[in-house]
């Protein structure tokens, strides 16, 4: 009797256990098929957004085109009436008016074209030191009365010579843009190996920004208080953010107001 009850109890074991594999199996199979299903969502999502986001790019660079395109013609025959001899006074001024506000209209168009393709930059490979020196030489004229201090170790990013151009640029003319009145402007630029990744630092003795401005100042658009004041769209460093983020690296900011600020750039070594 006791041996049947042994054989009882042992084929109800193994009864349960067959049940609860079945169970498993039923349940695994099934998380499969979520999983598998999941993941074409997933891909066909991914596609969708490239999709999106090629058209976005035509787009964007066709319309700054067409905006571009009529510009051109204003900002030369306005160029040919202030050419003109004799001009009457107040039709000088309007004319200059003119040409600003050209200009301001181009570099907004030039601005939101640059950030919609900020987001897929292309490929490509740089010497941080070499670039450097060319972004500055090609600044010279506004970088005229301005202290350059730069530290800088050879290195080579994951980044194309104009992408990386991009970026420098707008950060050094974030800080011409941002510079106190009340004492010279002074640029410190330094380079430097850091693992896998190579970091750019730039940092200036300008107005500095308050917390508030310092924790938006990568979002497109946006102008603290003091920025209303001077000219620009708060689009520069929004793309420098987008593209840094894009090629794999980090942008980080720090501010004191009426002091500094501090920009560096991680970007992977190539």
């Amino acid at each position: 009797a006791i041996r049947a009850a042994n054989r009882q109890a042992v084929w109800s074991d193994a009864v349960v256990g067959g049940i609860v594999i079945a169970i498993a199996l039923a349940i695994s199979l099934w998380l499969l098929r979520v999983l598998g299903r999941q993941r074409r969502l997933i891909v066909e999502r991914v596609r969708f957004l490239n999709e999106k986001n090629s058209e976005l790019e035509a787009f964007a660079g066709r319309a700054a085109h067409d905006l571009r395109s009529p510009m051109n013609p204003i900002r030369g025959y306005t160029d040919l009436i202030l050419e003109s001899p004799g001009l009457p006074a107040d039709v000088t001024a309007m004319a200059q008016r003119i040409r600003r506000a050209v200009d301001r209209m181009t570099s907004v168009v030039d601005n939101m074209l640059a950030l919609s393709v900020s987001g897929r930059p292309p490929q490509g490979h740089s010497s941080t030191t070499l670039v450097i020196e060319r972004t500055l030489e090609e600044m010279g004229a506004e970088l005229q009365g301005v202290d350059i201090s730069t530290k800088l170790r050879a290195a080579r990013v994951a980044c194309t010579e104009e992408v990386l151009a991009q970026i420098l640029r707008n950060l050094i003319g974030n800080a011409i843009k941002f510079r106190a009145h009340d004492r010279p402007l002074r640029i410190t630029i330094e380079s430097k190996d850091d693992g896998p990744v190579v970091e750019i630092a730039i940092e200036d003795n300008g107005l500095g920004m308050d917390a508030e401005s310092a924790q938006h100042a990568f979002e497109p658009f946006y102008r603290g208080q003091m920025d209303r004041e001077l000219p620009g769209h708060g689009l520069g460093l929004a793309i420098v953010d987008r593209t840094t983020r894009a090629l794999g690296g980090t942008c980080e900011l720090s501010s004191v107001l009426d002091r500094s600020t501090r920009i560096v750039v991680r970007l992977p070594r190539a």
